[in-house]
This record gives C-alpha cells, structure tokens and sequence, in this order.
C-alpha cells in the first residue's frame, strides 16, 4: 500500500491573505490606468483633465483670525445644525459667499482650529483654517453679498492671510 506522504497545505493567517490580495489589486489598477491612460490619449481627453485640475486649483488654504463676544454662542466647535456655534456661523457665511461649497449635511469644511470653548465664552483671537474659493476672495462678492459684511453676527474679517500648504 502506497500512503500519501504529502503534507496538507499550511493554511495562511489573514495578514498573508490580505498581503496577497492587496498586491493582486495594485496590479489590477496598473493595467487599469494604463489602458484608462492610452484611451484617454486616443480620445482626446487631455483637454478635460487640464480642465479639472484647474477645478482642483481654485482652493486655496486660508488661516480665518477670529475674535468674538461668545454670550449668544453655544461654544466654538460646530455641533449640528440645531445648535448656534461660531465655527456654524463661519461656514454658513462663507457658504452664502460661495468662498466654500458644502458637498454633504455631514461634511466639515473646517480643516483645522486652534481652539474650543464652552456656552458664552468670549475669545480675542481664535484660528480657523478653510480651503476658500480664490475667485470668491479675488473677485469680490457673489450675488449681492460683497465680502461678509452685512451677513448676520459677523461684522467684518479682519487678517485672512494665505496659509502654505
């Protein structure tokens, strides 16, 4: 009688697993891109590419330098839509200028603050950090509204410097 002298197979861990498949996916979006690259080229759509890039480079990071009286606020850090906060307050003006767009309920546009405070807290100097616009802060207002005066709560802004990044 012949017995079979193969040992079964070692079963892999799931890190071995995973590192397979990620592999065998990064080689499926290689050939992907190659053959999206050459068709794109064939047809001509270089043109729209350029296009979105431009799209992309209208976003500029701007540092917002914000001072407030905190009695009518209920803090700094924006808490839904139910709630008046002064990061709320931010994005509703520079949503009504167009400076950003607001792609769905849950999306925070504020990239970065350099603060949180409570219900009433007043602050002297407080950081936002945005992706504006350029034309919006170039180019004025946009439907009547000329720069944020005259927007409810917000008085003027005063120190909005470019930020590298």
């Amino acid at each position: 009688m012949s017995e079979c002298t193969s040992e079964p197979k070692k079963r892999l861990n799931n890190y071995q697993i995973n590192k397979e498949k990620v592999k065998k996916y990064k080689l499926e979006n290689k050939k992907k891109n190659k053959s999206l690259n050459g068709e794109r080229e064939l047809n001509g759509n270089r043109e729209k590419n350029c296009i979105s890039n431009k799209k992309k480079e209208k976003f500029q990071k701007y540092a917002l330098c914000v001072g407030y009286l905190g009695s009518r606020f209920h803090g700094c850090q924006g808490q839904g839509k139910e709630v008046m906060t002064i990061e709320n307050e931010i994005e509703r003006t520079l949503v009504k200028i167009n400076a950003v767009t607001k792609f769905s309920k849950t999306y925070n546009t504020c990239l970065s603050r350099t603060t949180r405070t409570d219900l009433g807290v007043h602050a002297l100097y407080n950081v936002f950090v945005y992706m504006i616009n350029i034309e919006c802060v170039d180019g004025g207002g946009v439907d009547g509204v000329d720069g944020v005066d005259g927007v409810d709560g917000v008085d003027g802004v005063d120190g909005v410097d470019g930020v590298d990044g």
